[in-house]
């Protein structure tokens, strides 16, 4: 949900992943996500400082290192990624090292992109200013919404995602660069302060999660209408807002659907005739 505006950013290691494939997709994806440059988090997958040090210089090899430029174009060279002479492709183009990293890491950005020339200036030689992240406010509004309605069972209010959305923006922008940020981290922690959350989950135990707690009256509301979803009341919210197991049955039986289901009909019949028999 978050992307670099322009300039550079700082980087980190690339955490405890294990060797092997699975370790190198989870080094690449952590490198993605924090550089949003394909070709970066490559070197970020294998080496976390060089990528932070190309991070730090904009993407302009004439302020990286020789010996990182070096590297960098052996590494995307290795993966696959430049395959020089290529017909067609700007890789026919790259007679050197520091061509071959600048143009990899422009073509992935695109022009005006996070780390395209356009963001360094348009000769290239610019200095990598401070950079602006800027959340992305579509993907940030679609995931308030859809949150909000698996915690709360409910829509969102009107005009509350965007609200979040500034929200976001405002602390990423106080936020000191290369300190971890995690959006959906804050979006939890942020609907876990609406009056709604208290509501239907001040009574959940300690030791249970909340998606534990939704899931005990989905069974009792379940017990009675099976897979069948009730239309007007939730019996769900009923019981997590009481807290009581039988308060979602209860609902449940109170629901028109229930009237109408076979499978609890005949249920209900059944019990009559064990009555019957038995007076």
């Amino acid at each position: 949900m978050i992307t670099p505006s322009s300039g550079a950013a700082g980087g980190s290691g690339s955490g405890g992943y294990g060797p092997g494939i699975v370790g190198m997709q989870n080094r690449f994806n952590e490198g993605n996500s924090k550089y949003q440059n394909p070709p970066l988090a490559i070197i970020y997958a294998a080496d976390s400082g060089l990528a932070a040090r190309i991070a730090a210089s904009g993407g302009d090899p004439a302020k990286m290192d020789p010996d990182d430029v070096a590297e960098a174009a052996g590494i995307l060279r290795d993966s696959g990624v430049a395959r020089e002479g290529t017909s067609g492709g700007i890789n026919s183009r790259w007679i050197n090292d520091a061509d071959l990293v600048a143009g990899i890491i422009d073509a992935a950005g695109g022009v005006g992109g996070p780390w395209g020339r356009a963001a360094r200036g348009a000769g290239g030689g610019g200095g990598a200013g401070p950079v602006r992240r800027l959340v992305d406010e579509l993907a940030v509004k679609e995931s308030v919404h859809e949150l909000w309605r698996s915690m709360f069972r409910e829509e969102a209010p009107e005009g509350l995602a965007a609200q979040f959305a500034k929200e976001l923006q405002a602390a990423l922008d106080k936020a000191p660069q290369g300190q971890d940020f995690d959006p959906n981290a804050r979006l939890q922690q942020w609907l876990k302060g609406q009056a709604v959350y208290d509501k239907l989950y001040g009574k959940k135990p300690a030791g249970i999660d909340e998606a534990e707690w939704m899931a005990q009256f989905e069974a009792a509301q379940g017990s009675i209408l099976g897979n069948e979803i009730p239309t007007g009341f939730d019996p769900v919210r009923a019981g997590m807002e009481s807290g009581n197991y039988q308060t979602a049955v209860g609902a449940a039986i109170g629901t028109r659907e229930a009237w109408d289901n076979s499978t609890w009909l005949g249920r209900l019949a059944q019990a009559a005739q064990v009555v019957s028999e038995n007076t």
